[in-house]
């Protein structure tokens, strides 16, 4: 079986370009994501979120960001292989059908109930059609409240630079309307039961964390240390890593002034200057891989 890591995928802001505004705009996401598993080969799931804060620029362009940390959750399971993950970006004035139905909680779950006897209405997402949306997207009559969507398909082999963020186009048909910037948290299980392949895994918890687990050569010592670097050596902290069922582990906090580079090498060595550096060469990750 494919070794599965706890994938969570957030969403910090939406930029989007100046458009025409026909009243009292007001913005809200439908979010559609996929994850087949090997029991599992259809899971599909859908939520609204109607709650934003926004903001109009003088320049005609707006901002849209999160109320609450919940709503910033795009995605938060396990995944074998494949995430497909599809973010709707929808407009209305204040007399539209769709921001009726988004005022309360109570219409919304009204909304999808009412929509769970009607077939889901397939979107055009940039050719992933088979993204489902039965919630209140299902609704929209006016074509002009679908402002535009944003696609992406996390596969294994899919990388992410640690340390910044990932920006995300909006389209609407093959016309860039704004943009999304997502981070992407990649987590392990509770390192006392997971098992990993390698002496060494990482997994970036956020921009400036990175989780680093060891299991190698010299992980019986009393207590192992990590020197670690983000910019070639520029700056080189040692880390006491803490025991945690059969790994060592520590969480690279990365101060805000620190540069960062391309990569991230690190070695480690016990209280008694025994070292394990993967015979001189050190572990260098240009990239966080699902693999």
């Amino acid at each position: 079986m494919a070794f599965k890591k706890y994938v969570e995928v957030e969403w910090r802001e939406i930029r989007l370009k100046p458009f025409k505004d026909w009243g009292e705009t007001k913005f809200y996401l439908n979010i559609a994501s996929e994850y087949p598993s090997t029991y599992v080969p259809k899971n599909t799931n859908e939520k609204l979120i109607a709650e934003l804060n926004q903001e109009q620029l003088p320049d005609h362009s707006w901002r849209i960001w999160p109320k609450s940390h919940s709503d910033r959750i795009l995605f938060s399971g396990y995944l074998e292989h494949l995430l497909q993950l599809g973010v709707t970006v929808l407009e209305s004035d204040e007399n539209s059908l769709a921001n009726t139905f988004s005022q309360g909680a109570d219409k919304i779950a009204d909304l999808l109930k009412a929509g769970a006897s009607l077939p889901g209405k397939m979107f055009p997402f940039l050719g992933l059609s088979s993204l489902l949306f039965s919630g209140i997207a299902s609704f929209i009559k006016d074509r002009d409240d679908l402002l535009g969507s944003y696609v992406e398909q996390f596969r294994r082999g899919s990388t992410f630079p640690i340390g910044l963020p990932t920006i995300g186009m909006i389209k609407r048909g093959t016309q860039v309307i704004g943009e999304i910037e997502l981070s992407v948290y990649i987590k392990p299980e509770e390192s006392d039961s997971q098992i990993f392949y390698h002496d060494v895994e990482i997994f970036p918890f956020s921009n400036r964390e990175i989780g680093v687990y060891y299991s190698g050569d010299i992980c019986n010592a009393k207590q192992i240390y990590m020197i670690w670097t983000v910019n070639n050596w520029k700056s080189n902290p040692l880390t006491k890593m803490k025991k945690i069922g059969k790994h060592w582990v520590a969480v690279l906090d990365i101060p805000p002034e620190m540069e960062i580079g391309t990569q991230l090498e690190v070695a480690f060595t016990d209280e008694a200057q025994h070292w394990d550096n993967k015979d001189g060469n050190n572990w260098i990750f240009t990239h966080f891989y699902w693999n």
